[in-house]
């Protein structure tokens, strides 16, 4: 009797172990996976990389939103498909990262560059130093220049207030893109504006 009493003992304490063993397995491995942090690592990834010296700079949402925001109007003219008619887009309002903020971030001490920066689809543009300065042309609605150099360049990642993600699920435009804003809502050439936008080479350009 006290043997089949030991053995019924020895049963019971192997069930509760087993049963302690998968309660822990529950709350340590599948737990832990459903708690809302998910919606904070975004914000976390690198979103932002800028070559520099065959250095990588990355930057995360968070770290751009360290950075002084700069928020402003702005509009660009797509293209003149007929004398005097112009294609242009809406006007929103955007908010980012200053580019001389970042190269500033960066220490380049270039005396002049060009910014090639990269899609995630591989589409690529490029910068000149100018251009970083805000020293493009600004348009009119009948697609005339006005004036040249009163537009800022960002890295914006909000529009009309709303992150990128949020108003771009498919990833059509963001996490970040180049804009150009200031007074009066600039209107600048649709070729200096770029969505998707994943990376940013700093090249050097050395007069002759």
């Amino acid at each position: 009797m006290a043997q089949n009493r030991n053995m019924l003992i020895t049963a019971a304490l192997a069930i509760i172990i087993v049963i302690a063993i998968g309660i822990y397995a529950y709350t340590t491995f599948f737990t832990a996976n459903e708690t809302p942090s998910d919606e904070n690592n975004d914000t976390n990834e690198t979103i932002l990389t800028i070559q520099y010296l065959g250095y990588n700079y990355t930057y995360t949402l968070s770290d751009l939103e360290e950075f002084e925001a700069e928020t402003g109007l702005g509009r660009y003219i797509k293209t003149k498909l007929l004398p005097d008619t112009v294609v242009l887009g809406e006007s929103y309002n955007y908010t980012g990262v200053s580019i001389l903020t970042l190269l500033e971030d960066i220490n380049v001490s270039f005396n002049d560059y060009l910014l090639n920066v990269t899609a995630t689809d591989s589409w690529t543009t490029s910068y000149t130093m100018n251009q970083t300065n805000g020293i493009v042309d600004v348009y009119d609605e009948q697609g005339n220049v006005t004036h040249n150099g009163s537009a800022l360049m960002i890295v914006a990642y909000k529009e009309d207030g709303s992150y990128y993600s949020e108003i771009d699920p498919d990833e059509e435009i963001g996490p970040v893109r180049i804009a150009f804003i200031g007074e009066n809502t600039p209107i600048t050439s649709s070729s200096l504006w770029a969505k998707m936008v994943a990376s940013i080479e700093i090249v050097e350009l050395i007069k002759a």
